[in-house]
């Protein structure tokens, strides 16, 4: 059986964890990047994993992160600086080109399906509208349109668009965001471990420019609040000071709401997860 190589971007993402497990249960080698002097949240990956100090900027570094590699997979998740990740996200798109790599993974969030037109959650092309939610929402939609470009440039880029990400096995409760929203707030939760499902799914059987919504139930924030729980209410993060809990999950909470997504799961030829709420905790070991 063939080897296959992943090099995966974005350890600061709370879909890293469950993304490394999935590879390594697939049998592929997983190679993690981290800057010079950061483990970038790989400090606990076991021994066995190889590492890579990585500047997207150096086109040596990224030669070399990049050297044996048939994967790419990138937990898009924006830094402080949009210049920066614009800069990233073009230098690696060059370095692709110029190396072995057969396919580059983009796992996006299902804000960028639309902020409150139900319309836009069966066309990802149409996305999320600049100006419709947070700071942090523009800048994924600007790193989206540089995708968008590589993309229709003929790079083989996949997009994943999760929902509201659940680890079952750190579960946490749902952002101060959350107490702004009406009880009635549509809101698509996904375990972590279905969207690693997903990505090594879409890693192997997805279309070559292809975007697909990764949705797990649909719920409320009432719903999902019994559940998760909801820390402390507080004015809306992007307006305070306070950035304990990860864009990520404001992003879900502000962004498509319900998804559907049986035609997603269906072209990845993967089974639907089971839509059940109470199930997105259960703590049994992934298949």
């Amino acid at each position: 059986m063939a080897t296959y190589r992943a090099l995966m971007l974005g350890a600061h993402s709370p879909l890293a964890p469950a993304v490394s497990r999935a590879l390594e249960h697939a049998q592929i080698v997983l190679r993690l990047a981290h800057p010079w002097g950061k483990p970038g949240g790989f400090e606990s990956a076991p021994p066995h994993i190889e590492r890579v100090i990585l500047d997207p900027l150096d086109p040596t570094s990224l030669q070399d992160a990049l050297r044996a590699c048939n994967f790419i997979i990138r937990l898009d998740e924006p830094s402080e600086s949009l210049a920066r990740d614009v800069q990233e996200a073009r230098a690696l798109a060059r370095a692709i080109r110029d190396s072995d790599v057969e396919r580059l993974l983009l796992v996006s969030c299902a804000s960028m399906l639309g902020a409150g037109e139900p319309s836009w959650l069966k066309d990802p092309d149409r996305g999320y509208t600049f100006g419709r939610g947070s700071e942090i929402m523009d800048h994924r939609y600007m790193l989206e349109l540089e995708w968008l470009r590589f993309t229709a440039d003929a790079l083989d880029v996949i997009r994943l668009y999760p929902g509201y990400c659940v680890d079952p096995d750190a579960p946490l409760p749902l952002p101060p965001l959350a107490s702004e929203l009406s009880p009635d707030h549509p809101v698509n939760a996904v375990s972590t471990r279905e969207v690693a499902r997903a990505a090594l799914a879409a890693l192997q059987h997805g279309r070559a420019g292809a975007a697909y919504a990764i949705g797990g139930v649909n719920t409320s924030i009432q719903e999902l609040a019994a559940l998760l729980g909801v820390q402390a209410a507080h004015r809306l993060p992007w307006l305070g000071q306070s950035k304990s809990e990860h864009p990520r999950f404001r992003d879900a909470l502000l962004g498509a709401g319900h998804l559907e997504s049986a035609s997603a799961w269906k072209s990845l030829g993967v089974a639907r997860p089971i839509a059940d709420l109470e199930m997105l905790l259960e703590s049994a070991a992934p298949e």
